[in-house]
């Protein structure tokens, strides 16, 4: 009986040790496809120096980039504001006009909603 049992734990640890090595030939895979191809560097390529200034260099045109971004969100947001206080002028003077009955005297809000509409 115990024959038939350490049988049975070495193909279950042959599976995992399948299931392992497979998971990591495909994250290995993934990992130089997302890093492309690494046959054209070399060795001055990867010093800690020139690495240093690669990285330096996309963190600076990142943070540009996110810089004008927000330069361009405030110029949108202020534009909007503006449309809003100029939409709010227009329907002010489209409601005064409206409430000006042409008898020489304006009504105000609280007299329009109290008088039917005709």
């Amino acid at each position: 009986m115990q024959a038939g049992s350490q049988k049975k734990k070495r193909r279950a640890g042959l599976r995992r040790l399948g299931v392992g090595l497979a998971a990591a030939v495909v994250s290995l895979a993934l990992a130089g496809n997302a890093f492309g191809s690494l046959t054209g560097v070399r060795s001055g390529e990867l010093s800690p120096v020139a690495v240093y200034r690669g990285v330096e260099q996309q963190v600076s045109a990142a943070y540009d980039r996110a810089a004008r971004f927000v330069g361009h969100l405030r110029l949108f947001y202020e534009i909007n504001a503006q449309l809003r206080e100029l939409k709010a002028e227009a329907s002010d003077a489209a409601n005064e006009k409206r409430l000006d009955h042409g008898s020489g005297y304006q009504c105000t809000a609280a007299a329009t909603a109290i008088l039917p509409s005709s």
